[in-house]
């Protein structure tokens, strides 16, 4: 495996064009994201790519693209981790990205996330999807899909048993998308990694979204983060008495009634799976009894599932959709004791 990285080098045009002259046909990974290289730079990468034939993972991410996604074409399919995020290819782009995905049997990770495309594009994506043989992991977080491109999202995905991770978070998604990626989780499909963070959900979509986990046997982390879903959460928190797999689910800064904490402490109680909650900004209505409850059941989990486990069982483990993993595991897990020991400290302070 050859590894080549120019990332974040604020390369000129000649620079590219070294850099494209020298590459040797081993490569397998290429990154020059980060250096806003710009259209013609793009061309001049795309006159090297013939000669690389064992190149598997392109890091183009903002790289200011744009319509010349399109030059990338022809490569495209041979290739099984792309990142085009940050590049404003709008709804022509990601066209041009679904069209190669239906022709290729290889690609397995794509990253789009902040590239403003909308309805068009997202639904020629959800076209690709059931020819994506390979492709588990999508990040189309940060653009513009709407409860519409939602439901056509959604829609493709139903029997899809690939896609195991999807990032549509910061996706203008009110209660009705919520309540397509509900009925999506009730039938068969194989996510386990769902985003839906920073939307416009209610507690609604909260609501129906606890009604699908008490079905759903397949997902392991949901981030509702940043979502004032409120009453909505008691849903949500009595799914986790009894899920099967969910390991992490992140309500942070979604103002969760002061009742809710005795209800997340007994649904902890039962739970032996999560081993990480998203609570920064929410708990400063709970109970102290109810932080230390919670927090022991945390750690009590991440004990039974730091156990070794014989050859026929496995053990749990913290997954993580993989746009959102790297640093942010260890700061999440961090946000939750900070957040559990802010609302003990407020809590002692008053008395």
């Amino acid at each position: 495996m050859t590894t080549v990285c120019h990332s974040y080098e604020e390369l000129t045009l000649d620079m590219v064009c070294a850099i494209c002259s020298t590459l040797p046909p081993s490569v397998t990974e290429l990154d020059l994201g980060g250096n806003a290289m710009g259209e013609e730079a793009v061309r001049a990468l795309v006159a090297a790519l013939p000669k690389l034939k064992s190149l598997k993972v392109l890091d183009l991410r903002d790289n200011k693209i744009r319509g010349s996604v399109a030059d990338l074409f022809p490569f495209l399919s041979r290739l099984h981790h792309l990142d085009l995020s940050s590049n404003y290819i709008r709804d022509y782009g990601l066209t041009v990205v679904a069209t190669a995905l239906m022709a290729s049997s290889n690609l397995a990770e794509i990253d789009l996330h902040d590239n403003s495309f909308g309805l068009e594009g997202v639904t020629a994506m959800a076209g690709a999807l059931p020819n994506a043989r390979k492709l588990h992991t999508l990040s189309l977080a940060f653009n513009h899909i709407g409860d519409q491109g939602a439901a056509v999202l959604a829609q493709a995905l139903q029997n899809n048993i690939i896609l195991t991770s999807l990032d549509v978070s910061d996706n203008q998604i009110g209660d009705p998308g919520a309540t397509a990626f509900a009925s999506l989780l009730t039938q068969r499909c194989a996510l386990q990694h769902l985003n839906l963070s920073v939307n416009a959900l209610g507690p609604a979509s909260a609501e129906r979204l606890g009604w699908a986990l008490l079905t759903n046997s397949t997902l392991v982390s949901l981030d509702l983060g940043c979502h004032p879903l409120q009453e909505g959460c008691e849903h949500l928190i009595a799914a986790l008495a009894t899920h099967p797999t969910l390991t992490y689910l992140d309500l942070s800064n979604c103002e969760l009634p002061a009742k809710c904490g005795s209800q997340l402490a007994a649904a902890m109680a039962s739970n032996q799976h999560i081993v990480d909650l998203g609570l920064m900004w929410t708990t400063d209505e709970m109970a102290p009894e109810d932080c230390e409850s919670v927090e022991a059941c945390l750690r009590r989990n991440k004990e039974r599932a730091a156990l070794p486990k014989g050859p026929a069982g496995s053990r749990p483990t913290m997954a993580r959709c993989p746009v959102t993993a790297g640093y942010a595991v260890a700061l999440i897990g961090l946000a939750v004791s900070i957040a559990l020991a802010t609302a003990l400290m407020k809590r002692s302070r008053k008395t």
